[in-house]
């Protein structure tokens, strides 16, 4: 993560690979939200631990802070699924 852009767009990507996982295995739409946010904060953390080599000092409210724009990704990603389980009464 030496490039400034590198880190948003790590978070991102690991947002919505953590939210299709999410979405694709738990059939309700809120808890898919929540467990695609919170394993997208938590991974992105370990992450950034392991490439600065210590535990960033503002960690929890890293943690906070990220956890908003990842409940918003999971929520987007989510969409669809929600749609296409709606339509379909067997999910």
């Amino acid at each position: 993560m030496q490039h400034p852009s590198a880190s948003p767009s790590a978070f991102i990507l690991i947002t919505a690979a953590s939210s299709l996982v999410w979405h694709v295995l738990v059939k309700r739409y809120g808890l898919a939200i929540i467990g695609a946010a919170l394993t997208a904060v938590l991974v992105f953390r370990v992450v950034s631990y392991l490439v600065l080599g210590y535990l960033d000092p503002y960690f929890l409210a890293a943690m906070v802070t990220s956890s908003i724009p990842a409940f918003a990704i999971a929520a987007v990603i989510g969409l669809p699924f929600r749609i296409v389980r709606a339509r379909n009464p067997r999910g």
